[in-house]
């Protein structure tokens, strides 16, 4: 199954990801990357499915290129 993934700037030092199904799972980090991996961990060990798949969409408030980035797909590969 495929999961969609919520990043958001907060602030300069604090980026948050959460999946909108899963209304209780949020994480966080200093950086996108980090964030996305500690939503990715959050979700797998809830779901206990390494087959899980993630899209990513960005807010578009201080992510790369912009707001013209709004849920545009990223080359997330390393990352997730």
């Amino acid at each position: 199954m495929k999961y969609r993934i919520i990043v958001e700037k907060e602030n300069e030092k604090l980026y948050v990801a959460y999946c909108p199904v899963m209304t209780d799972i949020r994480a966080s980090g200093d950086t996108m990357s980090l964030a996305l991996s500690n939503i990715k961990t959050e979700i797998l060990c809830y779901l206990h499915d390494a087959e899980a798949e993630f899209e990513i969409v960005f807010d578009g408030r201080g992510t790369p290129g912009g707001r013209g980035n709004a849920g545009r797909q990223f080359d997330l590969r390393g990352i997730l």
